[in-house]
Formats: structure tokens, sequence, C-alpha cells
């Protein structure tokens, strides 16, 4: 078959296939994703839903966090990402000191060095510590790969527990954001994720068009510092529940080996592009014959 000359159905074949491939490459590097509308309201300890992960919710202490609790709430958060809402209808909410909450994606440690990203949306309350942090086959706080929100508003990356960088004042109560992070730094001759970069509310488009709002790099390789592999996402919280309770809610949670499958959002159905573009290219093919 011919390739159509019509200038204005070749553009739009063009744009089609443009779409369309990208749809499906953006889903392709998607891993897992979770809006926390499958749920019972209450206790997420043991819960499965959303799409791609590995075994349910954990609420569990790993290196020094305690039991904390978190819940499936009927709290509603949302963001305007590039004219699109995220959020809405059910979030995660984690509440109580030394909080720990984690779920996998993998049912091995990955340790094949891919970059991976974590995006989801957020809104605290209170005086709150929030990291997310990348499993490996040994979780410690003191010294994966983490990204984090501190208690006095600012965003921080860190690899250890006793050095980081953070850009104070990013951040406040009551209002939600929209976070990346992303655990990158891996080579052959240091097996582990030595760079953690981390956006608040990045702009639509490519990963090149959004500034990093806080990175660490840890500048002493082969110390035994960072995620030595990836097995899926850990979130230790320290909240002050006292006198008032205070807590974080988080939302639109998605893993992905890039930048466009968890900030693409959310990535075009690959069926309605596909229906309205054929549907476009046959009127332009109809008014051809007719004319």
């Amino acid at each position: 078959m011919k390739p159509p000359r019509n200038p204005h159905v070749r553009l739009l074949t063009a744009l089609l296939v443009t779409g369309i491939s990208g749809a499906f490459s953006a889903r392709a590097d998607l891993i897992a994703f979770d809006s926390f509308e499958d749920y019972s309201t209450g206790n997420i300890h043991g819960q499965a839903g959303g799409t791609g992960w590995n075994g349910a919710w954990a609420v569990q202490n790993i290196s020094g966090g305690g039991s904390g609790s978190a819940t499936v709430s009927a709290t509603s958060i949302t963001y305007n990402h590039g004219g699109t809402t995220l959020g809405g209808g059910n979030s995660l909410q984690l509440l109580a000191a030394s909080n720990g909450t984690r779920r996998d994606v993998f049912s091995t440690v990955n340790t094949g060095g891919s970059d991976f990203y974590v995006s989801y949306i957020f809104q605290f309350s209170g005086t709150v510590f929030t990291g997310l942090q990348a499993l490996d086959s040994n979780p410690d706080i003191n010294n994966d790969s983490i990204g984090l929100v501190n208690t006095n508003g600012s965003v921080g990356a860190r690899v250890d527990n006793g050095t980081g960088s953070s850009a104070a004042g990013l951040v406040v109560q009551n209002t939600t954001y929209f976070m990346v992070v992303q655990y990158t730094g891996w080579t052959e001759a240091n097996p582990a994720y030595s760079t953690v970069n981390l956006w608040i509310n990045p702009n639509t488009g490519a990963q090149s068009g959004s500034s990093i709002s806080a990175t660490y790099t840890d500048s002493t390789p082969l110390d035994g510092h960072g995620s030595t592999g990836f097995l899926g996402i850990y979130f230790r919280t320290l909240i002050d529940s006292s006198p008032t309770v205070e807590s974080v809610l988080i939302d639109d949670m998605r893993v992905g080996n890039t930048w466009a499958s968890v900030t693409a959002i959310p990535e075009p159905g690959s069926a309605s592009l596909a229906a309205a573009g054929f549907a476009a290219l046959f009127t332009l093919a109809g008014r051809r014959r007719r004319a």
C-alpha cells in the first residue's frame, strides 16, 4: 500500500503513529501503579490492590522503625499535572511515630542496575518526616537510598543517615504536591544506587525540562552506602501524633524505569487515541475521494 499523498493525511498518520508508540513505550516502562481505589478503608496491612505489584502492603519495623500504622483513608487529595487531575477518592494515610510501610514490586531483588523512578502526590499536616526508601536485600534506613520530606518543610535526598542535600521551605502543610524520586548512579565498579534525585511539582514533558529540587551523590563509593538493588519501596515516617493527629496522605503512586513512565499521566488510552486518529484519517480520505 502506497503512503497517502495528501500532506494532511501524511501528517496525521505520523502524529498518530508517534502518539501511540509513545503511549505504549511509557506503559512498557511502567512497573506498578496504585490509586488506592480498590481497597477497603481502614488498615492497609495485607491489602493488595493496584496493578503490577508483588504481594500486599505490609506495615512493619525495618532497622529502627516502630510498628506504626497505615490506613486506607476516604480523604481525597488532588493535583493538576498538565491539565490532568491526579488523585481523588481514597488515599494512603501514614500515621503514628516511626511508621514503616512497604510494598514489593519484584519477587526477588532486582540487581540489574537500571534506574528506578517513583512518583506520587502527597499532602502532610503537622511536624512530620517521610522517607521513601529503595528496598534492597538488606533494608537499612541508615544506608539505603532515600528521598525525603523533612520536619521543617524541606525536601532532601540521601544515601546514608548522616548526610544529604535539601532546599528548605519547599513544601507547606495542607497543600498537595507531586513528587518524583529517581534512584540512579549504579555502575559495575560500585553496584549501588549512589545518587538520589528528587523533583517537586515537575513540569510536563522531558526530564531535562524540570529542575531538580534536591539531589545527593555518595562521595565515598564502595563504603556500603546506597541501596544495592531494588525490590520495592518503603515509607518510613516520624510523626508527632500528640496533641493532634498528624499524618501524610499519598495517592496516585507509580513505579517505573523511565521518567515518562511515572510522569506522562495518565498514559494516553491507545484504543481511544487510535479510534480518534483513524476516524480522522477516514474522514480525510473520504474528502479526497469526493474531490
